[in-house]
């Protein structure tokens, strides 16, 4: 889209919580039923961001998510969350193109 192009040409920070990048109970019975298949694969487009350019900076937006930054990184880069993290439970990557 035009907005992740002009993140580049600006020469602006993106900042991603990558641990929100993942696919899980909350995506599939919330978030995609509200926003349509659509909307939901314009979210945490952190892949779009870095191929354009964008320089990435992250947070944990703990308390309400882990403030372990290797968590972070692991979804960002996987679009999956950590085994650790949901043991007994595993999830398809959420937009792996994103990655």
């Amino acid at each position: 889209s035009d907005d992740i192009k002009r993140f580049a040409e600006l020469e602006v920070a993106a900042n991603i919580q990558a641990l929100w990048a993942a696919h899980e109970p909350q995506m599939d019975e919330l978030t995609i039923p509200f926003l349509g298949a659509d909307r939901a694969a314009l979210q945490y487009p952190f892949g779009d961001l870095a191929r354009a350019g964008t320089r990435l900076v992250a947070g944990s937006d703990w308390s309400v998510s882990s403030p372990n930054p290797l968590w972070g990184i692991h979804v960002a880069v996987n679009r999956a969350v950590p085994r650790e993290e949901s043991p007994g439970r595993e999830y398809p990557p959420f937009f792996p193109e994103q990655a």
